[in-house]
């Protein structure tokens, strides 16, 4: 239990830490649109090259991490979406998209990194790299209908893949195989203006990592507002539960059932993935697409503060 308090507490101090900024004041609109502009553009699309392109070409690459985090979207979307029939035409791409649209990137990363250490961001990496562009085209297509949805369907495929922290992912794949390949280590080496000119770049990065994660941790929490939190709260709790809980649980069962000889690192941070709580993106494409965003962000602030009791759980499963 000590080691599951010393992995969740310090991120969670963070998102308190970002709350507690933007509450004083000390984070107004115009910071916070900068912090997380700059986390997005260069924080974290460092930290997941260089992790990626620095490890082995071959160990990128466990076919389960993916299929059992689209099976975990699968089977949370078909258990939640035969109840959404019920609810009012408005309310139903909201509530279906809180079930699965996780926040891998800004929490899930810090969460597998401070569990795995470098082992869990690289397998984070990938992760995040499949699924993102899923998660968005999925939330598209619920929140927009008829030829709109299929327009809208295509800008957010493209901006999916033009997602700085997904192309940061696939250059580092790209780094790494070809340093297995042709042996650049070993080129680099024997220049030392090339050795040089790399030693500068990943010390840059390295700086650049060092901010990534506590940055993106204060965004996460300066993003969240108590006041969206009204009404509808059955119907919160019920697609908190959706996300924290069925989800993540669908991918260890996919993990131990479909995949057991998978490693220790890479099921743990498949299902810190699947559990992690709603993601912001999901406020910015329901308001850019007229959805309830109210309810979105409502959505967004019990998932976020549920999460402080619901991965320190999963912790004490993993292994």
């Amino acid at each position: 239990m000590l080691e599951v308090l010393t992995i969740c507490l310090p991120v969670f101090a963070m998102i308190g830490l970002g709350a507690l900024l933007r509450r004083v004041g000390f984070i107004d609109d115009t910071s916070h649109a900068f912090l997380s502009r700059f986390v997005y553009l260069f924080a974290l699309p460092a930290i997941i090259f260089l992790h990626v392109a620095s490890s082995g070409f071959r160990e990128l690459f466990v076919p389960g991490v993916v299929v059992t985090s689209v099976l975990a979207i699968a089977g949370v979307l078909a258990v939640f979406r035969p109840f959404t029939s019920r609810l009012a035409a408005g309310l139903r791409g909201p509530v279906l998209l809180s079930t699965f649209f996780a926040n891998t990137a800004y929490l899930g990363i810090p969460l597998a990194r401070s569990a795995y250490g470098s082992e869990g961001l690289r397998y984070a990496a990938i992760v995040n790299a499949f699924m993102f562009p899923l998660m968005v085209v999925l939330s598209v297509s619920l929140l927009a209908g008829g030829q709109a949805g299929a327009r809208w369907r295509w800008r957010a495929l493209r901006a999916a893949l033009l997602n700085p922290s997904i192309i940061a992912a696939l250059v580092g794949v790209l780094v790494s195989g070809a340093v297995q390949q042709f042996a650049l280590a070993d080129l680099v080496g024997r220049s030392v203006l090339l050795s040089a000119a790399v030693d500068i770049g990943v010390r840059t990065l390295r700086m650049l990592e060092s901010m990534s994660l506590p940055l993106a941790l204060i965004a996460v929490g300066a993003s969240l507002r108590l006041r969206y939190v009204h009404g509808h709260m059955f119907l919160m709790a019920a697609c908190s539960a959706g996300k924290l809980l069925l989800m993540p649980l669908v991918a260890l069962l996919g993990c131990r059932l479909l995949f057991p000889g998978m490693p220790g690192a890479a099921v743990g941070t498949t299902v810190l993935l699947m559990g992690s709580p709603l993601a912001v993106t999901s406020y910015v494409l329901g308001r850019e697409m007229n959805a309830d965003g109210d309810l979105i962000a409502g959505l967004l602030v019990v998932s976020t503060i549920t999460a402080v009791l619901t991965i320190p759980m999963w912790l004490l499963i993993l292994p």
